[in-house]
C-alpha cells in the first residue's frame, strides 16, 4: 500500500513539475507569484493525503 501511494505521489508530482516548464519565459514572469503559490499548494495537499493514508493504513 506505502509502496502504491508513494508512486502515485511521485507521478503527480513530478507532473505538476514538468508542467512548469510548458510555459514560456515570458508567461513565467507574469504568473511566477501565482503559480508559485499553486505548486505549493499542491504540494501540500498531496504531502497532507500521504500523512492521512500513513495514519488510516500503519505499517
Amino acid at each position: 500500500m506505502s509502496h502504491t501511494l508513494s508512486r502515485a505521489h511521485t507521478y503527480t508530482h513530478t507532473n505538476t513539475h514538468t508542467h512548469t516548464y510548458t510555459y514560456t519565459h515570458e508567461h513565467i514572469k507574469t504568473q511566477h507569484k501565482k503559480h508559485t503559490h499553486n505548486t505549493i499548494h499542491n504540494i501540500n495537499h498531496y504531502t497532507t493525503i500521504m500523512q492521512l493514508s500513513s495514519d488510516s493504513c500503519p505499517s
